[in-house]
Parts: C-alpha cells; sequence; structure tokens
C-alpha cells in the first residue's frame, strides 16, 4: 500500500487526486446499488477534463462539515485513539483502487463516518447491519489497507448517534476488484462510456428517433407487459388517493389547519395568484418583436405504450 501525501493540499488538489483512481464511494455506482449516482456518472468524473470543483449537495457539505464532530464521539463511545490520515492510500497490486479514510484507530481498525436521515436503512447498532453501499465502499478500504475491521459511526436524525462494526468480508473484496479492474481497463482507461442506465442518461444518449422499427425482446415484451401492469395500478391507487383527499379537504372546508388529538397534521393553505405571461396575445399584438425572442428548445422523445397494447394485457 502506497501513501499519497495529503499535506498543504487544497480541496481542489484533493478532487483532481481522486480521479486518478477508484475511491470508496464510486463502489456502490459502479455496481449499480448507488441511489445518487451511476456508472456513467462515475466515468465522466474520472475522464471529464474540467478541473474545477462541483458543488456540494446539501447531504454532502453537512456531512463533511459533521465528519470531525463524529469521529470525535466515536472516540469518546469507544475510549479509541482516532487519527485522521493526511494521505490518501493507494493499492500497490491494484493500483486503479485508492482510499481516503475518515480515520485509522488504535491497531488498524478503520473508520468510516456518516450522516443519515433516517434509520430506515440501518440495522440494530453494534452489528455490521448497514446499507449495502456503504457495505461495498467500507469493504473497498479494506481491500486497499489490509485492515481486518471497519467501525461505521452514525449520526441519525441530528441526535442517533450509532457505531456498527463490518469485519473484512474477502470474498466479496474479491468481487470488488474484479468488477473495479473491469470499469477501469474496459471503460476509464480507453475512454470508452458505460452504457447508460437511467432515463435521464437514456434520453441524453439517443436524443431523437430515426423513424425505424424495432422488433421486441422477451425481455423487452416482458418489461413492457409489466409497465402497463404498475400503470394501471398507479392510477387505481391515485384515484383512491384523490377520494381520499376530497374527503379530508371536504370535511376542513375553509380551515386552514386540521388537527388529530390535537396535534397539526395537515394544511390546506391559500397561495398568492398566479402572475404568467401571456404569450399568445403579446405574439398577437407583437409579431416582429415576439419572433426576436423565439428560442429552438432541444428535442424532447415522448414514449407511448400504444392503447391498442396496453387493451391486450391480461
Amino acid at each position: 500500500m502506497k501513501q499519497i501525501s495529503l499535506k498543504g493540499k487544497s480541496r481542489s488538489d484533493w478532487l483532481k487526486l481522486r480521479r486518478q483512481g477508484i475511491g470508496g464511494s464510486d463502489v456502490a455506482a459502479i455496481l449499480g446499488l448507488s441511489k445518487w449516482r451511476t456508472p456513467l456518472d462515475v466515468y465522466n468524473d474520472k475522464t471529464r477534463e474540467d478541473t474545477s470543483e462541483q458543488e456540494d449537495t446539501p447531504a454532502m457539505e453537512w456531512g463533511r462539515r459533521l465528519e470531525p464532530v463524529i469521529r470525535e464521539k466515536y472516540a469518546e463511545a469507544t475510549g479509541l485513539t482516532v487519527a485522521k490520515p493526511e494521505a490518501m492510500f493507494v493499492s500497490e497490486e491494484h493500483p486503479f483502487m485508492i482510499a481516503d479514510l475518515d480515520g485509522v484507530c488504535d491497531g488498524g481498525r478503520l473508520l468510516e463516518c456518516k450522516t443519515a436521515r433516517t434509520a430506515r436503512d440501518w440495522g440494530e447498532e453494534g452489528t455490521d447491519e448497514i446499507p449495502e453501499y456503504y457495505q461495498t465502499q467500507v469493504q473497498h478500504y479494506m481491500a486497499v489497507t489490509g485492515a481486518q475491521a471497519c467501525d461505521v459511526a452514525v449520526l441519525i436524525g441530528g441526535g442517533d448517534f450509532r457505531i456498527y462494526t463490518v469485519e473484512r468480508d474477502q470474498e466479496l473484496i474479491d468481487l470488488l476488484i474484479k468488477e473495479e479492474s473491469a470499469f477501469w481497463n474496459q471503460h476509464v482507461v480507453p475512454h470508452i462510456p458505460p452504457a447508460p442506465v437511467s432515463l435521464s442518461e437514456i434520453a441524453a444518449a439517443f436524443p431523437t428517433s430515426d423513424g425505424k422499427e424495432k422488433e421486441a425482446s422477451d425481455q423487452i415484451a416482458d418489461a413492457l407487459n409489466e409497465m402497463v401492469v404498475t400503470e394501471r395500478e398507479i392510477a387505481d391507487k391515485k384515484a383512491h388517493l384523490d377520494e381520499l383527499k376530497a374527503e379530508v379537504q371536504g370535511y376542513m372546508e375553509s380551515s386552514e389547519k386540521l388537527l388529530v388529538n390535537g396535534v397539526p397534521a395537515a394544511t390546506w393553505k391559500s397561495s398568492k395568484p398566479r402572475v404568467t405571461f401571456d404569450s399568445k396575445a403579446f405574439g398577437a399584438a407583437e409579431p416582429e418583436l415576439y419572433k426576436q425572442y423565439l428560442k429552438e428548445g432541444a428535442p424532447v422523445r415522448r414514449f407511448t405504450i400504444k392503447s391498442s397494447f396496453a387493451e391486450s394485457v391480461a
């Protein structure tokens, strides 16, 4: 394991270093397990020439700000000495694998600090039951460093502090190395982007239609059938939701707040009238000026399931 010193380096320098390899937070996206990023997102991050810093989301910003606080709380709770490494770690055997650690404890145990809004994806404290997208992250760190265990300290909802312990899983680590190697050598190094997987990525990759036809495979036909069934279920749920909403709002009449056992449960507030620009009237009144400010947007493709096909689905 090699170390790259971070002493005296700016956040921009740190981001540049992260683009030189696959970090722990990239792994879940590469495997298709991330809620927030796709393989194409990781590829674009590693290959883009723009070196400017991308703006943090609020969750990312607060996670970064609270990291020292969580590390300090962990040290108090465990009695362990925890150091924040001023270095980035690089696997000598697999140099595309890098690790930027939140903490290293006595005996070489790793520490990863997290924040979460709810405990929905977290198991009982003291177990290894953490979200799978974090499981891959800490196993990646153990692969790079050779560590045998990693504690995950998480602050949930701003007041629920928990510690989880994840032991080294060599079988999972071997799988991660295989998948990360394939991603790095088949996509990042030769600059071949992975296939788009999200709706926005697919729409960006294929912005216009060519007028041709394509016969559906069995898998795609099954997916289309499931879409029809799911859309029916959603429509039924939406209709039921509208019925419930009408019942509640009808009961509220002109009241602004609804209480349940004296506790505020819902509001139905009046909003200010919406002010809009009547472009049609303006175009009729000032046609020449209207034409000067017309702007053609990007092409948009609309996906529609034919009603005749939908009706044939049981």
